[in-house]
């Protein structure tokens, strides 16, 4: 029998946190260009469509680490093969968030407990022509908040292609899957479908758009700029569809085949900002 009773405003928390650990917006790439990832080529894409990194490099590793709103910290590794006309790629990012209180009564906290939500996935991308890429993402899920676990299996797809050599075009599926459940409830899964376009209109300058729509949610817009000169690329993003954060900002040094980033991002209504550092390895 349980020692404790999960006060109403912590149980919310908790659902809120199974809902968006899956769709919670990660590492620098993500973060500057406001999410903007369905049809850009980039070591964070593969989180929002398989297909981009077939056009990515033959060797690509990275780390990042993501800090949000009330000590939310994700952390990922990334590693990513190419050989011919394919590509496999693999992901590990967890989410966690410390020294959440936990109350009998109202009145101070009889102690403290930990949330963590990990996922390790491993994609599989196939490149038909110089033009157009498939891809497939198995991921499973482990999350814990006190002492209640759940267990969650999801696959995503998706599909880009060049239009020519200004235009990208990018879909995804993701999230389709079934979770176990948690204290005697099942978190709702949050399917959601992306539509990208990625535009280049000179050398150097690319403008992304998103279209995302997620289950039982209102649709969102999701917008990047990147501008890249010699060895610095400068980000910046918007996102309409959301009451605590808009605007984004990102850079990122490159010298070589290793890249350094760093993106910001602040929140309304006080609830802080989120920041993201990343570093890769290319080759």
């Amino acid at each position: 029998m349980k020692i404790f009773i999960l006060i109403f405003s912590i149980f919310l928390q908790e659902i809120s946190f199974s809902q968006n650990s899956l769709i919670l917006g990660s590492g620098a790439d993500a973060v500057g260009l406001g999410e903007a990832l369905t049809s850009h080529i980039s070591t964070n894409s593969i989180r929002y469509n398989p297909a981009t990194f077939q056009f990515a490099n033959k060797f690509t590793t990275s780390f990042s680490q993501t800090m949000g709103f009330g000590d939310t910290k994700t952390n990922s590794v990334f590693v990513s093969f190419e050989k011919e006309a394919t590509a496999v790629a693999f992901n590990l990012f967890s989410t966690s968030i410390n020294d959440l209180e936990y109350r009998v009564f109202p009145g101070d906290p009889i102690g403290k407990f930990n949330y963590r939500f990990i996922v390790l996935q491993g994609s599989y991308a196939i490149k038909y022509s110089e033009e157009l890429s498939v891809g497939a993402t198995l991921k499973s899920s482990y999350e814990k908040i006190f002492i209640d676990e759940a267990f969650g299996l999801y696959f995503d797809l998706g599909i880009l292609a060049k239009l020519n050599s200004n235009l990208n075009i990018g879909a995804s599926l993701s999230n389709i899957g079934l979770t176990s459940k948690l204290n005697n409830e099942s978190s709702s899964i949050p399917n959601t479908l992306r539509l990208g376009l990625n535009y280049t209109p000179i050398n150097d300058l690319i403008l992304l758009s998103d279209v995302v729509l997620i289950s039982d949610q209102k649709y969102k817009l999701h917008f990047g700029t990147q501008y890249s000169w010699n060895i610095l690329t400068l980000q910046s993003g918007y996102q309409f569809g959301y009451e605590n954060k808009s605007l984004t900002f990102g850079f990122k040094i490159k010298y070589s085949t290793l890249s350094v980033q760093y993106a910001y991002q602040p929140l309304n209504f006080d609830l802080g900002n989120v920041t993201s550092f990343d570093i890769s390895f290319e080759l």
